[in-house]
């Protein structure tokens, strides 16, 4: 089988196993819109972005053992990544570098940042609290001190029309333009 009809594969199915909830289903339409699949972890108990393949890596046993709570923020949280990474990508190519840099706890705040600004934007019921407790020192307090610095600034580039995308049942079939 063609890796490309594997991936699909993986990715349809995956999908298919998140639960019903309302803000889950948010955050993997927003992975939808975002252009973001679905693909199984080799590392156990692991979710991690895939910037080159534009995968989020799911350890497949969470969709039915983890809390909601915990879906919803590890959610957030890799699409934070690919969100970080997008940033970083555009803002290196305006630059003129062709690499994306960063200390790995400096890419896990904003990862972090980007996930819980997510959140808000797609009106899911995470209060700050609620999303540090779920974050190890020093990483909490390094995103608590940056989001407190941020919170006026809610809507970024996907801006209104990514967070109504998301927030129905439809997911537009082109990416969603920036907005001043």
């Amino acid at each position: 089988m063609p890796p490309g009809l594997v991936r699909r594969g993986w990715d349809r199915r995956l999908a298919a196993r998140f639960p019903p909830n309302p803000y889950v289903q948010r955050l993997v339409r927003a992975a939808r819109a975002m252009g973001i699949a679905f693909e199984p972890s080799p590392l156990p108990e692991q979710w991690m972005y895939h910037p080159g393949r534009r995968a989020i890596l799911i350890w497949g046993p969470d969709l039915s053992h983890q809390s909601l709570s915990y879906l919803v923020v590890i959610m957030a949280h890799e699409l934070g990544h690919a969100l970080d990474f997008e940033r970083r990508r555009c803002a290196a190519a305006m630059l003129g570098h062709g690499q994306v840099s960063g200390h790995e706890l400096e890419m896990e705040q904003a990862a972090c940042v980007e996930g819980f600004l997510l959140l808000k934007r797609l009106a899911i019921p995470v209060s700050l609290r609620q999303y540090l407790m779920m974050l190890e020192p020093p990483l909490a307090g390094r995103v608590q001190a940056d989001l407190e610095a941020r919170l006026c600034c809610l809507l970024d580039r996907w801006g209104p029309a990514f967070a109504r995308a998301a927030a129905t049942r439809s997911v537009p079939g082109v990416a969603l333009p920036p907005v001043a």
